[in-house]
């Protein structure tokens, strides 16, 4: 498996509902959705006839997030008051759908707004509160950030170099490559300095894409492309690119770590670990948090594993890591374990010991959180 190979997916979350507020309810009515179940394209059509705009809600009959939206967003008043003019139609997930699969609809609730045209104006995957529901519905309704406001505001201004990166990540999610290659093109035309986020994400793709290609042809790394993604990310300061760059970087020095010790080069796959862990820490400040809570434990680990190899530098970062893990779970014992464990290998023992006290306080039933209280008390 190509040792560089991190994704990240990067989700199109709904509008903050801060940004828009749906207007005040004022006088609540008894209204309801009348859901319409006939298939989308026929919905379409109909709304065109009738210059009406469809929102298609994409949902199952078991998912946890459909399920809260039928019972909560979709069955209050107001909801139903700001879709009053709106078409609107359930699209059934329970089994394969052809609308699901024409609109890239893998992991239900979705939200797909149409025009009356038939053009998408909106999509936002995911479960809604109430709250969040009448905000987003009203913000669609007033043209709020949606792809159609995009749109214009690229008309109004052709450089407008953030509107344009977003549309083209847009329509690439809602099954538009060609509407996406023309904004790609754009930006790429328009932004010779390549200095906006769009021009930088495209390079970046190019160089990853090249080293990838190469290891599909030859099962090679092309170690001069390495090298020059190093140089790219060195001077980036988009988390995102921070954050799968280095760590592409990191695992592919993991990579070569594997190799030197399976063909017995020890102080080699020493320098490569050392490396990976450098690395880490550099793309860990553009760490997504759900990544961080997820992988921060597993390289706590990796770092005690290694605890004999460590440099001041990685010492350090080590504690940082560790006490953002506690920060994440201040009242999980887990948490404070790791941490007792990164101040043991940083030479702090009365802090190491005072976490691992800390971890036994709030799980007393866990043997292990006590056994490491021991290990540190001499006992």
């Amino acid at each position: 498996m190509l040792p560089l190979l991190f994704a990240i997916a990067l989700a199109l979350p709904a509008w903050p509902s801060p940004a828009f507020q749906a207007p005040p309810a004022g006088t609540r009515s008894e209204a309801k959705i009348a859901w319409s179940e006939q298939p989308l394209d026929a919905a379409l059509a109909d709304a065109r006839a009738k210059g009406k705009r469809v929102l298609a809600w994409f949902a199952t009959s078991y998912d946890s997030g459909s399920l809260r939206m039928k019972k909560e967003g979709f069955a209050d008043a107001r909801v139903a008051e700001l879709l009053a003019d709106t078409l609107c139609v359930l699209v059934s997930c329970d089994r394969q759908n052809p609308a699901a699969d024409r609109w890239r609809v893998t992991a239900p609730p979705v939200l797909i707004w149409f025009n009356p045209d038939g053009t998408v104006r909106e999509r936002i995957d995911g479960y809604l509160s109430t709250t969040d529901l009448q905000s987003n519905v009203a913000r669609v309704a007033a043209n709020i950030g949606t792809l159609d406001d995009l749109r214009a505001k690229i008309v109004a201004n052709e450089r407008d170099f953030d509107a344009r990166w977003e549309l083209h990540q847009r329509l690439e999610k809602i099954g538009d490559p060609a509407g996406a290659a023309e904004q790609k093109a754009a930006i790429l035309r328009l932004d010779t300095e390549r200095r906006s986020l769009g021009a930088r994400r495209f390079r970046y793709q190019e160089i990853t894409g090249a080293i990838e290609r190469h290891w599909g042809e030859t099962q090679q790394l092309d170690v001069a492309k390495i090298d020059e993604l190093k140089a790219f990310v060195e001077v980036e300061t988009d988390p995102w690119i921070l954050w799968d760059g280095w760590m592409r970087l990191s695992n592919t020095h993991d990579y070569w770590a594997q190799l030197a010790t399976q063909q017995g080069r020890p102080e080699e796959a020493r320098e490569h670990r050392s490396k990976r862990r450098a690395y880490l820490a550099r793309g860990w400040i553009g760490v997504p948090e759900d990544r961080e809570r997820t992988d921060g434990p597993t390289f706590v680990d990796l770092y005690w594993r290694q605890r004999d190899e460590l440099s001041a530098d990685d010492k350090a970062f080590l504690v940082r890591m560790a006490e953002r893990m506690v920060r994440f779970g201040e009242r999980e014992g887990r948490w404070h374990e790791l941490l007792s464990r990164a101040l043991e290998v940083a030479g702090r023992p009365d802090e190491a010991r005072a976490a691992a006290r800390r971890a036994v306080e709030l799980e007393p039933t866990k043997p292990e959180f006590q056994q490491r209280v021991r290990e540190l008390e001499g006992g």
